[in-house]
C-alpha cells in the first residue's frame, strides 16, 4: 500500500503563494499544468485541491473579465464618436 502524502497547513499556505506567484511571472497555462501536477501528488489533501481549484478559477474569471474588459476599452478609443475633438 502507498504510503499517503500529507500537507500542513503551513506547506499549503506556501504552495498557494507560490501559485499567485507563478500566474503573474509564468501565466495561467503553466500555472494550472504546475497545479495539477501537485493535485496528482496529494489526491488525499482536500484543502489543498480546494484552495487550488479556488485560485485556478478566480484567476481565469478575472483574467477573461481583463481581456474582455481592455478589448471593450480599446474598441471604445477607436469609436469616432468618444474620440476628442
Amino acid at each position: 500500500m502507498d504510503q499517503i502524502k500529507k500537507l500542513s497547513d503551513t506547506e499549503i499556505e506556501e504552495i498557494i503563494r507560490k501559485m499567485d506567484r507563478m500566474f503573474l511571472e509564468e501565466g495561467y497555462e503553466k500555472t494550472y499544468e504546475w497545479a495539477l501536477r501537485l493535485i496528482k501528488e496529494y489526491p488525499n489533501c482536500n484543502m489543498l485541491i480546494w484552495q487550488a481549484a479556488v485560485m485556478l478559477d478566480a484567476r481565469r474569471i478575472t483574467d477573461s473579465t481583463m481581456t474582455c474588459r481592455n478589448d471593450l476599452i480599446s474598441c471604445m478609443m477607436k469609436s469616432p464618436i468618444l474620440r476628442m475633438p
